[in-house]
């Protein structure tokens, strides 16, 4: 979600660009039929879930956020 405090981080500080430029982005791309959208999950909770749950997806959540209940793989990007 654009408004998404996680979001708006990722989107300014490893891409250099703001939501709403990603999410044109992406609406171009399924609108033309040539892609399809990333999955939006409401809470770092259901992110880290759906890492859990799903061989190879990726995904992005707070430093601070607790995944030691779940056994996905962890990088921290420096920039």
């Amino acid at each position: 979600k654009d408004n998404n405090p996680i979001h708006i981080t990722f989107c300014k500080t490893l891409l250099g660009m703001f939501p709403y430029q990603l999410r044109k982005i992406w609406d171009r791309q399924i609108f033309s039929g040539t892609g399809v959208g990333p999955i939006q999950l409401n809470t770092e909770k259901e992110m880290i879930q759906a890492i859990a749950d799903n061989k190879g997806a990726i995904g992005y959540i707070s430093s601070t956020a607790d995944t030691n209940s779940h056994s996905i793989s962890t990088v921290e990007v420096i920039k």
